[in-house]
């Protein structure tokens, strides 16, 4: 009998259920939709195979042929033309691009020259490409110490799991200030760090990883660190000279800066207050507040005193000093 005449009981054999088998195959084979799946099979160094028979079982239990080779005459149906590839060295199996109609049972039945059977089942799931990774936010801003966020990974895709980032360190929770439950990254009383990252959702399952675009929130606070300086930096000056207080406090988005004088409010804004050609009654308290409009929060800076006084002229009379103020 020549391996031509092995066709029938090959094609008889696939349909045999495989109970007895050894590990031809692995249990499970998975794959995505539009790539390749790999059937490796674990052939014995001794067993040299002349002829190979690969199908597929339907659910029906009805064996259909994808791939059969009997010496060197190969023979594949239309529907698997160009799909299936058999690599007679390492003695494995693609298939693709996979459709989700390739999902089911496949069987191979392998013949040595001797005669001697070794055949295998395997179950191939097609899984979904994983794509269309999105972070979405519960709150379009946030106020540190105030806010709750609550970020949402979406991907499309089959048996996804989630992972963040910040920056390109991975988010590490704590189950209080930073919780993550499924494709939710719950940030408690959000701080400024914590969301400046930028920051990233890895979406995956056990054959592809998929990075969202880097996502930003904005999270305000302060103002705070507030500072006053005065240029010249002399708590006595004199009548008619120049001063410039300067302002600044760390804030997000930036503080509006208002000056007060004895603790009323005087019509200049902003972070510098110019006073030229003092007068003695510009002699006081000088200081500054500091507001954010997000935060809803005062800061007040220290108090800068200032002393205005006349000129003072000397001059001799007759040995003796004489102070005359102007």
């Amino acid at each position: 009998m020549d391996l031509f005449s092995l066709r029938a009981p090959l094609m008889i054999l696939t349909a045999i259920s495989c109970c007895s088998c050894s590990p031809l195959l692995p249990l499970k084979i998975s794959g995505v939709e539009g790539k390749y799946a790999t059937f490796p099979l674990t052939v014995p160094a001794s067993f040299q195979p002349n002829a190979v028979k690969f199908s597929f079982v339907s659910s029906a239990g009805e064996s259909i042929a994808v791939y059969d080779r009997v010496a060197e005459k190969v023979t594949v149906p239309p529907a698997y033309n160009g799909r299936v590839v058999y690599n007679q060295t390492t003695y494995e199996f693609q298939l693709g691009p996979l459709n989700p109609a390739d999902a089911g049972q496949y069987s191979v039945v392998l013949v040595d020259a001797g005669f001697n059977l070794n055949q295998g089942q395997t179950t191939l799931e097609v899984l979904e490409p994983v794509a269309d990774v999105t972070i979405f936010s519960s709150l379009p801003e946030a106020v540190e110490f105030n806010s709750t966020v609550i970020l949402t990974c979406s991907a499309k895709g089959s048996f996804v799991s989630y992972k963040w980032q910040n920056g390109s360190a991975p988010v590490v929770v704590d189950g209080k200030h930073l919780v993550l439950n499924g494709s939710q990254l719950t940030v408690t009383e959000v701080l400024r760090t914590d969301l400046h990252g930028p920051i990233y959702c890895v979406a995956e399952n056990q054959l592809e990883s998929v990075m969202s675009a880097p996502f930003t929130l904005s999270v305000s606070y302060g103002p705070e660190s507030i500072a006053l300086n005065k240029v010249p930096d002399d708590v006595v000056l004199k009548e008619g000279s120049n001063l410039t207080l300067l302002c600044s406090a760390i804030s997000s988005p930036a503080a509006e800066l208002k000056w007060l004088f004895d603790g009323d409010e005087l019509p200049q804004k902003g972070s510098r207050l110019v006073l030229t050609n003092l007068g003695k009654n510009q002699s006081g308290k000088y200081s500054c507040v500091a507001y954010n409009s997000k935060t809803k929060r005062f800061a007040v800076s220290q108090v800068a005193t200032v002393s205005v006084v006349g000129s003072v002229n000397l001059y001799c009379a007759q040995n003796v000093y004489v102070v005359d103020k102007v």
